[in-house]
């Protein structure tokens, strides 16, 4: 399962924001400690400086669910082909694939291993690491003895296994993909600098606010996936520290919401089995039925044999 949401980008766009339209550097517009997403980095600096922290409010609304198809996509690689022991073995060191993967393709620059054909589907059987061999169908791969084609040459020149546009991993056909907006408030101190003046704390405290409805900060805004509302009030929260020193200090709070999901793979094939209980005038026996299923585009038919129970009416 996912985690619900990365916020290294959007403590990154925050704090991006807040550099440029304050005016200072990077290491004067820090995250804080208690209660922040991330540890303070550096101790407050001497001189003018801003703190960031972001606190989650309650959730914007109820989650949603999005079914997302999810293809496997990997890169060709060149395999070899050793026939020694039938139905041959088919060799490619780290080759990643697992039994199931498919429909997938060859391609090579001779001629493929007897056996084997060009533009034509087949599913992998892993056998081990570096081997496996190939299926025509994804119900003879995924069998419990799987059924492989015969290779029965090595062929010529270098031969590859590629992915199609319809391969998908068993098990891992679509994302279930569970969203939900979060609300949260930004709140924004700044420390230090003239009480009065264009570089007092309210002053540049009120351009930040102001620059969040920039066409380019939204756009940054916009790429991290959040929505800010910075309409609210700077207030000037100075106080006298002591009989002989004012310390001049502003503070605002801004909404900030975005989306977190939770995703996890699923699978669309689908197993049944059945037990029927029937009276009628025949023996017991079995049943067999086609089961179409579909996968990447295409219509699987698996064979589902199901057992059941008969007895004899009384007549």
């Amino acid at each position: 399962m996912a985690e619900a949401v990365d916020l290294t980008p959007i403590e990154l766009a925050l704090q991006a924001w807040v550099v440029a339209a304050s005016g200072l550097t990077d290491g004067r517009v820090i995250w804080s400690g208690y209660g922040a997403r991330r540890p303070q980095i550096a101790a407050p600096p001497d001189g003018q400086w801003i703190s960031l922290l972001m606190t989650d409010n309650e959730d914007g609304a109820w989650p949603w669910v999005a079914e997302e198809d999810n293809p496997h996509t990997f890169t060709a690689f060149a395999f070899t082909a050793d026939v020694t022991t039938p139905p041959g073995l088919l060799t490619a060191t780290a080759h990643a694939r697992l039994t199931g993967d498919g429909p997938v393709q060859l391609t090579t620059t001779g001629a493929l291993p007897a056996g084997l054909a060009l533009e034509t589907d087949y599913w992998v059987i892993k056998v081990a690491a570096n081997t496996f061999r190939l299926a025509s169908s994804f119900e003879d791969a995924m069998a419990t003895v799987p059924v492989p084609v015969a290779v029965t040459t090595a062929g010529t020149g270098v031969h590859t296994l590629a992915a199609t546009d319809d391969t998908l991993r068993a098990g891992e056909e679509q994302i279930t993909v569970v969203s939900t907006n979060v609300n949260a408030t930004l709140s924004i101190q700044c420390y230090g600098g003239p009480p009065t003046g264009n570089r007092s704390p309210m002053n540049v405290l009120r351009t930040v606010v102001s620059s969040a409805m920039l066409p380019t900060v939204q756009l940054a805004f916009e790429a991290a996936g959040i929505d800010v509302d910075a309409s609210a009030r700077v207030n000037n929260v100075g106080a006298v520290i002591s009989t002989a020193r004012f310390e001049p200090r502003a503070h605002v709070d801004v909404s900030v919401s975005y989306t977190a999901d939770v995703s996890e793979f699923g699978t669309i094939i689908t197993r049944a089995e059945v037990t029927l209980a029937i009276d009628a005038l025949v023996e017991a026996g079995a049943l067999a039925f086609a089961l179409a299923v579909p996968l990447g585009g295409e219509t699987v038919v698996e064979t589902v044999e199901t057992t059941f129970d008969v007895t004899a009416d009384d007549a």
